[in-house]
């Protein structure tokens, strides 16, 4: 396999890796890479080989999104000692932009029908259910894959060719047993934030859960998940403390009646606005404007 073919990470300044960021080692079958995130640049990055693509992580992110065959997925932002594992047939793309600190990752690249032929026929039995994995916690494939890091930074195991290839070899079988995250992770604070101005801006219409979902371009079962991970409430119940403290707002401060104002912020009618009132435990519009004067 041609490993340049394989990965392509693009910088935003477009400033390659070099030889002290970026180190690289073929066996036949497999192809590892070592590389060190230097700075705090934006990256947008893409995966879609013919092999399969392994990697552990010991990054950290202030923002990021990714994208797994189009689709968007949650992602947490702590990404040390975790696990990415993508079939042939799928793509990864995305864009990072990490925190300022010494990130890395060790991605491993591995064609299974130039492995032993014990690991290939697993690898066929398989193929047809196995999934893209995106940043699991695995114990006994994250020591594995420390091993393979160590191949390639570690001057007493980097010419040890059988100690690099019993690490990659295990690494394979035990990719096999990966699970996907329970926790998907929350929002990113980009998409929070797309989330409130569409929210503050579309108060008075009908908003929902497709329409926030479509706004930061998740399907509606991971925007719920990452929504209420993120806020701690589910989006119907947020939309409507959204739209509580905007009528009290108006009504604090302007003159539209209780009916003008439970529309503006969406409510069905004033009996609506002042059921959710009572609910929450905050005064009546009426109280409201009695206390103003």
């Amino acid at each position: 396999m041609d490993l340049d073919s394989e990965l392509s990470l693009e910088f935003q300044n477009a400033q390659p890796a070099n030889n002290d960021t970026r180190m690289i080692r073929r066996w036949n079958g497999f192809s590892i890479e070592h590389t060190i995130i230097e700075g705090s640049e934006t990256i947008h990055y893409q995966w879609e080989g013919r092999g399969y693509y392994l990697a552990v992580h010991d990054i950290i992110l202030d923002d990021g999104e990714t994208k797994i065959d189009g689709v968007q997925q949650v992602s947490p932002r702590d990404l040390r000692n975790t696990i990415t594992f993508i079939p042939p047939g799928h793509r990864i793309e995305g864009w990072s932009s990490p925190a300022r600190r010494q990130n890395s990752y060790t991605a491993l690249f591995f064609d299974p029908s130039k492995l032993h032929e014990e690991v290939a026929g697993l690898y066929r039995q398989r193929a047809t259910s196995l999934k893209p994995v995106l940043y699991a916690r695995d114990m006994p494939l994250l020591a594995t894959m420390r091993k393979i890091t160590a191949v390639l930074t570690d001057p007493r195991r980097r010419d040890i060719a059988i100690y690099a290839e019993s690490a990659c070899i295990l690494a394979a079988v035990d990719a096999l047993a990966l699970k996907q995250p329970t926790d998907a992770g929350k929002l990113s604070q980009r998409q929070f934030a797309t989330i409130i101005d569409y929210v503050r801006e579309n108060l008075h219409e009908k908003i929902g859960l497709a329409e926030l979902a479509g706004a930061v371009g998740l399907t509606r079962y991971h925007f719920g998940r990452a929504f209420k991970a993120t806020v701690g409430q589910s989006p119907y119940a947020f939309l409507q403390a959204q739209r509580a403290r905007k009528a009290r707002e108006l009504l604090e401060a302007s003159d539209l009646s209780v009916e003008e104002t439970a529309t503006f912020c969406g409510f069905s009618n004033a009996t609506a606005l002042r059921r959710y009132f009572r609910q929450i435990g905050w005064d009546v519009p009426r109280l409201m404007r009695r206390n103003r004067h």
